[in-house]
């Protein structure tokens, strides 16, 4: 090929390249839509540095299975409250029909300390352009000022556990229920409310290892709240692990997931 002819076919390629990858970022961004807002907490403390804020969107059409998570972002919190955030996520995930809601969560160390314990839907009508959302501290009222990892550890035995997350999903209680929860007691039984029923039943532990075998349950059938009840016995009774700092106490399953969340009650 003549020299003129390749460089006319090169030019010509190049160009060609380039118009193309002028047009790539802007469909990226007509396919796209963001969710802006800010978290914040209650309680006048600061983070300790390294403190992670997570805010990710979920589809929890589905009550019996784990949510969906569609998009997620991380970031380290600097400064104090509150916390601005832009959450990108593909439009093409969100359809008519369907539940969605977001998952926000303070973490330090692989340590829980705030969540959101009430349904956030991002696309509804009162939630206008930004969202403040407003998170909870996970852990005793009277120790809402000191850090968690300051904390001594409550007994894994003789405690109320409440449930607060399952599958990192939050719980709810419905109208004219129970929160969900359970006791351990040291004999060797477990008990406790999966919010429209009562359970029971043997458990052991050792060093960190858990388990529960055969436990019972009352039959009522509630309007509302039975997948969630499915989901939290379903997730207790395959615990084969767990851990405890502070008030907080995590239940894994087999492959390491962490698949339950409760926090200790301290009953006046």
């Amino acid at each position: 090929m003549p020299i003129r002819n390749f460089v006319s076919t090169f030019v010509v390629i190049t160009a060609v390249t380039g118009l193309l990858g002028c047009e790539s970022p802007a469909l990226a961004e007509k396919d796209q839509g963001v969710i802006q807002g800010t978290v914040t907490y209650r309680e006048r403390i600061l983070l300790p540095p390294g403190a992670i804020i997570t805010v990710g969107l979920e589809d929890v059409s589905l009550m019996d299975v784990p949510a969906t998570l569609i998009a997620e972002t991380s970031w380290v919190a600097e400064g104090g409250p509150p916390y601005a955030f832009s959450l990108p996520y593909p439009t093409a995930d969100i359809s008519d029909g369907r539940r969605y809601g977001l998952r926000v969560r303070i973490e330090h160390e692989g340590k829980l300390w705030f969540i959101n314990d009430t349904h956030i839907d991002p696309f509804s009508e009162s939630a206008g352009e930004s969202l403040d959302i407003v998170l909870k501290r996970v852990g005793h009222p009277a120790q809402q000022n000191r850090d968690p990892s300051q904390m001594p550890d409550a007994p894994l035995t003789g405690t109320y556990w409440k449930a607060v997350l399952i599958n990192e999903t939050s719980t709810f209680v419905p109208a004219g229920q129970r929160e969900i929860h359970m006791v351990l007691q040291g004999d060797g039984l477990a008990r406790g409310h999966s919010g429209c029923n009562t359970f029971r039943g043997p458990f052991t532990s050792e060093d960190n290892a858990i388990s529960f075998g055969g436990l019972a349950s009352t039959r009522m059938a509630c309007a509302e709240g039975m997948e969630q009840e499915q989901r939290f016995l379903q997730a207790l009774t395959a615990s084969t692990g767990f851990r405890i700092q502070g008030d907080t106490l995590t239940l894994m399953n087999d492959e390491g997931d962490e698949r339950l969340y409760f926090e200790a009650v301290y009953l006046r």
